[in-house]
């Protein structure tokens, strides 16, 4: 499921990334994955197809930034996810 990428998520990306002394090529795609299993492409792809979201904004109330695995393939590397720091987002 893909978010709407805005000016102020970028900035907050960068400076995330500049504290992190992050130099890797990452792209910035918000998002929220909703599996993790192998599976052929054009399963994948009819089953991401097939998923309606029952709403059209999602607000978020916190922020976390984790120190995971690149790229996150299965279970096992999304159990070595580390948050490393957290932030509450309501005012």
């Amino acid at each position: 499921m893909q978010f709407a990428l805005n000016r102020e998520l970028r900035q907050l990306n960068e400076r995330i990334r500049n504290a992190a002394r992050d130099s890797s090529h990452y792209k910035l795609k918000p998002h929220l994955s909703l599996l993790y299993k192998k599976m052929p492409a054009v399963a994948r792809r009819e089953l991401a197809d097939s998923i309606m979201a029952p709403f059209s904004e999602v607000i978020f109330d916190s922020l976390k930034a984790v120190r995971c695995i690149s790229p996150t393939q299965n279970r096992a590397d999304v159990e070595a996810w580390r948050v490393v720091a957290a932030a509450s987002l309501s005012g």
